[in-house]
């Protein structure tokens, strides 16, 4: 029985492909910082830099949503607010904050969508459709399972603290080291039922998951692609 990736429950979603897609465009424009001073294509990365925001409020995942949003609107409020009115080391050091912050945010949110709305089999089928060969995207479907493992992991040693009221003591022996052997055994334990899957071999495999694009994800396909198109005629016309 296939399962469309589009139609889980009514729910707003997006095609896997369109996220990885949507993550690479971030990485590219908005991290590396490949616009320069070309106003048009700054702008539109303004637009990419939004777009986990909408994207997590629309698959309800509001916490995270606010968070981006807080921390990116605090340091859109020292860029235009606190830097004109500061001078001399502390402007220097707003202006490396500011500069990290908003370059950095926008990939990490938009991987964190991409990794709390997709499942493992939805995000191999999208890997295979993208023609990624097996060396790729077994470590990176081992990586994209080890982070929602490594979190859980994480909270349950904080709550089993807190039933012992030791939350605020023995940062290293009772939290650092229980989370770095769990980080191992996480790892090797992914790796064997990847490899216990079949994930590794040739052959082609048969798709659970019908990956089919919706007219949300030609939208965000077009937000996505109009960056390159803007630089592509910057340096055609430029």
């Amino acid at each position: 029985m296939l399962m469309d990736s589009n139609t889980q429950l009514g729910r707003f979603t997006l095609d896997p492909r369109t996220k990885i897609l949507l993550l690479l465009s971030i990485s590219l424009f908005v991290v590396s910082g490949v616009a320069g001073n070309n106003i048009w294509v700054r702008s539109s990365t303004y637009l990419l830099a939004v777009m986990p925001l909408l994207l997590l409020g629309l698959e309800g995942r509001i916490y995270l949503a606010g968070c981006y949003g807080a921390i990116y609107g605090a340091c859109l409020y020292i860029a235009y607010v606190l830097v004109p009115v500061t001078d001399g080391l502390t402007n220097s050091m707003l202006l490396v904050l500011v500069g990290v912050f908003t370059r950095i945010l926008p990939a990490i949110f938009s991987g964190l969508y991409l990794v709390s709305t997709t499942t493992v089999s939805e995000f191999l089928a999208a890997c295979r459709k993208l023609g990624l060969p097996q060396q790729m995207t077994i470590p990176l479907a081992v990586v994209f399972r080890f982070f929602p493992t490594f979190f859980s992991e994480a909270i349950a040693i904080e709550k089993s603290l807190a039933m012992r009221g030791l939350r605020f003591k023995h940062i290293v022996r009772l939290r650092l080291l229980p989370l770095l052997i769990n980080t191992t055994r996480i790892g090797e334990e992914l790796s064997a039922a990847a490899l216990s899957r079949g994930l590794s071999t040739s052959v082609t495999r048969s798709e659970r998951q019908l990956l089919t694009f919706s007219w949300h994800d030609y939208l965000v396909l077009t937000i996505v692609a109009l960056p390159l198109c803007l630089l592509f005629i910057s340096l055609l016309f430029g």
